[in-house]
Formats: structure tokens, C-alpha cells, sequence
């Protein structure tokens, strides 16, 4: 399934995480531990524990790329990209 969306990137995430609501159960794939996370604001995320991901192939000013997102509660946003996607792709990005 394809679809458009805006991402976040987000210095302080400490990873890659895509909104529970865009995934499909049966497309999720159960994770070898579970974790929690905390929102940007240090609550709690509602979702609890984060269980499931699922590996995205999408495309970023250009280019394609494949990787993991944990999926979760992102209230508002659809998808967080953290420290982990800067770090690994080294994209120009005007701060």
C-alpha cells in the first residue's frame, strides 16, 4: 500500500516510529523484546509497551530507503524519525 505523509524528524527520539493507526495487524511484526517509551513531553505513551514493527520501504527528498519503525501512539504525528535515521542516512537537512 502506498501513501503520502510528513515525518518529524526528531533530534531527542531515539528511534524510528510510525502511528499505530497506519498499520495493519497482520502486517506488524512482533519484536524479539518489547520496550517502552516515553513522549517527547516525558509522559508516558499511552500504547504502553511497544510490542510490534514493521519494515517500510519509502522515499525522502529524492532518494529510497528501507528500515524498522516501532509502532506506537504518536498522538498527532504519523511518523518520528530519530537520532537512529539521520545518523544512518546522513541526509542535508537545513536546521
Amino acid at each position: 500500500k502506498t501513501a503520502e505523509t510528513q515525518a518529524l524528524i526528531d533530534c531527542g527520539a531515539e528511534g524510528r516510529f510510525i502511528h499505530q493507526d497506519l498499520v495493519p495487524w497482520e502486517k506488524r511484526e512482533r519484536l524479539p523484546r518489547s520496550f517502552k517509551v516515553k513522549n517527547v513531553d516525558g509522559s508516558p505513551n499511552t500504547a504502553g509497551h511497544i510490542t510490534h514493527g514493521i519494515w517500510v520501504a519509502y522515499e525522502f527528498a529524492g532518494k529510497k530507503f528501507k528500515d524498522m519503525f516501532h509502532i506506537t501512539d504518536l498522538g498527532d504525528q504519523k511518523i518520528i524519525l530519530g537520532m537512529p535515521w539521520p545518523e544512518s542516512h546522513n541526509p542535508l537537512i537545513d536546521w
